[in-house]
């Protein structure tokens, strides 16, 4: 618009014109249509500029202002409001390529609520900050794929919601369009997983269910089961299993064992050693707390006492906030 202003400069400075004047040609070859006011185009003005660009609408002190349609050359079309010069307010943008977007406009960029719909079919409702999905918005695909939640320089960044087209959900944190953070990812088949994301990926301390009844508390690393785990069956049965990239290391089942009885941070657990004095855990190993959600890795126990081992917390619950603040 700062050329449309220069080029009018340049016509009034070198034509003569009465006040009825009703059309003009400059001389850099563009025409104009309307009336001047104290020499400034006011009110229903039409510009044609010689590269092809065309403008029908409201003028006020030389520029576009009010309602009004642009043409550009390669086909672009807007229609809606302009204030002193610029795309600003309501408007509908459409490309020659069938691509189209319709809401609010700030300075000639999308920055607002709008609707984008791509020449394929896809469309995002939504947030736009400087032309560009930003805030909250819905994107939905010809495929069947479809997001809500949040946006942030144009990709999913946030919480958010995501539907696959083969089915699968997931419904967690995103960073650059890609799972990374908490969240929950349910296969069709009704299986989930309820943990730590990182690039994309399964990665970190989680729960795994499967329709049977088992559940699974351990870490995963790129996608696989990899490191110490506690896995309970549907009938109950509990297991001590070590995972290396998604294949399994070992496996132990865990039985409470009178003759070992161990109590250590305000609860009970299960272990076993031929080591064992008066009932009480004595010698090394690992052990497994009653309740499957706690492990003791590497331990040392003397009478019923834990002297050395890492002690692992896994998740009880989704919603346990441990499982939420690991990274």
């Amino acid at each position: 618009m700062k050329k449309l202003s220069a080029c009018i400069f340049l016509f009034f400075s070198v034509v003569t014109t009465s006040a009825q004047s009703k059309e003009w040609l400059l001389e850099n070859g563009d025409r104009v249509l309307g009336e001047r006011v104290d020499g400034l185009l006011q009110g229903r003005v039409e510009y044609f500029w010689s590269a092809g660009d065309r403008f029908l609408g409201e003028f006020k002190d030389d520029l576009p202002h009010g309602y009004g349609s642009y043409f550009w050359v390669d086909g672009r079309v807007y229609v809606g409001n302009f204030e002193y010069g610029s795309r600003s307010g309501l408007g509908r943008l459409t490309w020659s390529n069938g691509d189209k977007y319709e809401g609010i406009f700030k300075e000639n960029n999308m920055h607002g609520k709008g609707i984008f719909v791509w020449s394929d079919g896809s469309t995002y409702d939504g947030e736009f900050v400087q032309n560009k999905r930003e805030g909250l918005g819905e994107m939905s695909w010809p495929s069947g794929r479809r997001y809500s939640g949040n946006f942030k320089e144009d990709v999913f960044n946030g919480g958010g919601h995501l539907i696959y087209s083969d089915g699968m959900i997931y419904k967690g944190s995103f960073r650059k369009n890609q799972r990374d953070g908490f969240g929950e990812l349910i296969w069709p088949s009704g299986v989930r997983y309820v943990g730590q994301f990182k690039s994309d990926k399964r990665s970190g301390k989680a729960i795994m269910y499967w329709r049977d009844g088992t559940v699974y508390r351990g870490f995963f690393k790129d996608d696989e089961q990899d490191g110490f785990g506690i896995k309970r069956d549907g009938g109950g049965a509990i297991e001590l299993q070590f995972w290396q990239e998604g294949k399994l290391g070992f496996s132990e089942k865990m039985e409470k064992n009178d003759r070992c009885t161990l109590e250590h941070l305000g609860r009970f657990w299960m272990f076993d050693s031929d080591d064992c004095i008066n009932g009480l855990a004595t010698g090394k190993g690992n052990a497994v707390s009653f309740s499957g959600t706690s492990l003791i890795v590497g331990g040392r126990f003397i009478l019923g006492r834990l002297i050395e081992g890492e002690v692992i917390e896994y998740p009880y619950s989704d919603n346990s906030l441990l499982l939420k603040s690991d990274g």
